[in-house]
């Protein structure tokens, strides 16, 4: 596989893993709500960016993988 082949493979698994661990906070009920402080996160941001697992405090934290 070429790099570019490989740099978007790479970026697809990465999503698709984003996409499970949401449908797991869905499942345990903590979808929606701040992986680190448990506030809610605001629709508006859920509406765009439905994978965020971080209120704006906590941007700057990097996510469990």
């Amino acid at each position: 596989m070429e790099p570019r082949g490989t740099e978007r493979l790479a970026a697809i698994e990465a999503e698709l893993a984003q996409v499970e661990r949401a449908l797991g906070r869905i499942d345990d009920g903590t979808y929606g709500r701040c992986s680190v402080c448990g506030d809610d996160i605001d629709d508006e941001v859920l509406r765009t960016t439905p994978l965020s697992s971080l209120c704006p405090a906590h941007l700057d934290v990097v996510p469990d993988a």
